[in-house]
């Protein structure tokens, strides 16, 4: 038996720090991603980013940094990208549905598009 779909929505800031526990425990063991986030302190990112896609979907955010910059040290290829949106659209299917939880997925693959270009690996 499989189990229910989830029914509750991205709608709170906890609910975007549970999604963002569970996105990075499963991108650390990743085969793909796990190297590019060795040295990522998850208590120290995971408040920023959940800032981040807080102002996505929720409002009232306080992220003031630029996504971009962050990622270009990192030497991120096209199989980190065609790795990280899936894994994020999992993470976001197995515990959310509703508008808020396909806009982040939409944005998600908005964000990997225009990092892609920017970054010259189209």
């Amino acid at each position: 038996m499989s189990d229910p779909a989830p029914s509750n929505d991205l709608e709170t800031e906890v609910d975007l720090f549970t999604l963002m526990q569970a996105f990075y425990a499963d991108a650390m063991i990743d085969p793909v991603l796990a190297p590019k986030f060795e040295e990522l302190d998850l208590d120290a990112h995971i408040p920023v980013i959940v800032e981040f896609w807080k102002g996505v979907i929720i409002g009232g955010s306080n992220y003031r940094g630029s996504p971009l910059a962050v990622h270009v040290p990192l030497a991120l290829l096209a199989e980190h990208f065609e790795a990280w949106v899936p894994l994020f659209h999992r993470t976001i299917d197995a515990r959310f549905q509703g508008a808020n939880a396909e806009t982040l997925k939409s944005r998600a693959v908005t964000i990997a598009q225009v990092f892609r270009h920017q970054l010259g690996i189209d």
